[in-house]
């Protein structure tokens, strides 16, 4: 028989040991993508704004978070493309208006471009009036709010097609990740290849036109956040970026569309595409949707000459 001191003692020596494992790096960093990563930042870090302190309903004073650099990154051996997986699917689930089809279209082809991949929209059936009711609650307007689990770990899962390194979902329902929560964005997996967003809560209602501003940025901010989640992108807390934590929806309208260096260096040795093709097709989305706050910087830097792909 072990005495429970030793028993004591010989699960803290294992859980030392598990720690020590778990944090040992499985493999150097390659020196290509540290070099082609350094490119990336000496190139862009003087155009961005280091993240300030949080203010106090901020999305990092609730949830202190101490980010993810280049090297974590790698040794997190991230999702992304294989021979066999090498679309994202973006998923309508639900009965949405022409509006809100017609915003998700918008998406996917933005989507296409930020992460330079091929991308599919398909539907998935669901009525949400018969989803079993541990996956839902009835939010501050008495509307049908749907539990997050329900889509990461049962609907997208259950949906996710051969070829897909990613999917993800959007739902006009309202959201939550946990019963202390009062609602989120969005959320996804760093791990299984799938994310939901929802535009419950993304409407401008200050103007009346089909394609108001405020809500396409909104829903392509999400949307591209939660996509950088399935390619196992951490929350960014060192400049202001796409892949900040946001607590509402201020937060969310003032960080911008893009990724900050770092985060673009993750995703540039994830995705290997070539970041001059990549700044000169988002402009031009930019351009035809008639969208110019991002006009200057995509300006400047569709015109820097990387010595990167």
């Amino acid at each position: 028989m072990i005495k429970l001191s030793n028993l004591i003692c010989i699960l803290g020596l294992t859980l030392i040991i598990s720690c020590k494992e778990k944090h040992q790096p499985r493999y150097p960093v390659p020196k290509d993508a540290a070099a082609s990563f350094n490119i990336i930042y000496d190139s862009l870090s003087n155009l961005h704004t280091t993240l300030s302190p949080p203010n106090d309903d901020d999305w990092l004073k609730d949830h202190p978070e101490s980010g993810q650099t280049f090297k974590e990154y790698i040794h997190s051996k991230p999702i992304g493309l294989t021979a066999t997986r090498t679309k994202l699917y973006l998923a309508i689930l639900g009965d949405f208006d022409s509006i809100q089809q017609n915003m998700v279209k918008k998406t996917l082809e933005y989507l296409s471009i930020f992460y330079a991949c091929e991308a599919e929209l398909i539907s998935i059936e669901v009525d949400f009036s018969s989803i079993p009711k541990k996956y839902f609650r009835y939010n501050e307007n008495n509307e049908i709010q749907v539990l997050t689990d329900f889509f990461l770990k049962k609907l997208l899962l259950e949906n996710l097609p051969n070829d897909a390194f990613g999917l993800i979902g959007c739902t006009n329902y309202d959201i939550f990740p946990d019963p202390q929560w009062n609602f989120v964005f969005g959320q996804a997996s760093l791990h299984n290849r799938v994310g939901v967003w929802s535009m419950n809560r993304l409407e401008d209602n200050t103007h009346a036109t089909e394609f108001k501003e405020k809500t396409t940025l909104r829903n392509l901010k999400v949307a591209s956040h939660e996509t950088g989640h399935i390619l196992s992108l951490k929350h960014c807390t060192s400049y202001e970026c796409i892949m900040n934590g946001s607590a509402h929806i201020d937060e969310t309208d003032s960080k911008p569309v893009y990724l900050c260096p770092i985060c673009l260096g993750k995703t540039h040795f994830n995705r290997q595409f070539n970041l001059t093709d990549r700044f000169q097709n988002l402009e031009s989305f930019w351009n035809r949707n008639k969208i110019s706050i991002y006009h200057q910087y995509y300006e400047i830097v569709k015109g820097i000459q990387f010595s990167v792909h």
